[in-house]
């Protein structure tokens, strides 16, 4: 019998389809993926708590507008640094400059940009852990050349923050384990060892005075001290939990 090149071809491709297909089932045996062999309940716990403030922010503004650059420098400097000085003369007051940035200003008008001078800006932070001052911190800024409050803002001490998130994961905690154990009564399993647990976070939000703007005005209307009343701070955490069901 004559085999022709055509035949051999032939032969090869079909020697070539067996191997593969034996290929093919080997793998099937050898990588079959492994199951796991643990059956969970997971739950997840969330605490929301309130809180007193204990420290208190107070950003205020210098912005000068002059027709150079120069000047508008020079005004906003010798501004921002008389009412620093004056800040730092309050007890138990911490100050920072924050901020500061000089362009110059155009504004829109019918005939196109219409050149108004430069614009300087200082923002200056005054930090107390003395709620009662707040308001003195805004008369002083007022009087020493301070022309605008960006916001006050009553929140959290580092050492009272730390206080709360340890309190906060705790209650998260203890409710997650509750609703693992009410999901286990309910499917009439026990729980098991403890397999994995996520902190979800902390969050403490701060009570901000929506009112900051008007307190320049205010300032320099009253005779006596402002009067600050400052909110509650909201503190929100979550835990999750997996537990091996026995």
């Amino acid at each position: 019998m004559r085999i022709t090149m055509k035949d051999n071809k032939i032969q090869q491709i079909l020697i070539l389809g067996v191997v593969l297909l034996a290929l093919l089932v080997a793998a099937k045996f050898l990588f079959i993926p492994a199951t796991i062999d643990a059956r969970t309940i997971n739950a997840e716990g969330t605490a929301q708590m309130t809180a007193q403030p204990d420290e208190a922010q107070i950003y205020v503004r210098i912005h000068v507008l002059e027709q150079t650059a120069e000047l508008a420098a020079s005004k906003s400097k010798e501004a921002a640094n008389n009412v620093v000085n004056a800040l730092k003369k309050i007890e138990g007051v911490q100050v920072e400059t924050t901020n500061y940035n000089i362009y110059k200003r155009e504004d829109w008008t019918e005939n196109g940009q219409e050149f108004k001078g430069y614009e300087a800006t200082y923002t200056i932070k005054a930090t107390t852990q003395n709620l009662d001052r707040v308001g003195e911190i805004i008369d002083t800024a007022v009087d020493s050349g301070a022309n605008g409050i960006d916001s006050v803002q009553f929140t959290l001490s580092k050492e009272k923050e730390e206080e709360l998130r340890a309190q906060a994961i705790k209650k998260a905690a203890q409710t997650a384990k509750m609703k693992a154990q009410a999901t286990a009564e309910g499917l009439g399993v026990k729980l098991g060892k403890i397999i994995a647990v996520n902190e979800g976070g902390f969050y403490a939000q701060p009570y901000f005075y929506d009112r900051a703007e008007s307190l320049i005005a205010e300032a320099k209307a009253q005779s006596a001290p402002l009067v600050i009343e400052p909110g509650s701070i909201h503190v929100s955490a979550s835990v999750s939990v997996t537990y091996e069901i026995k």
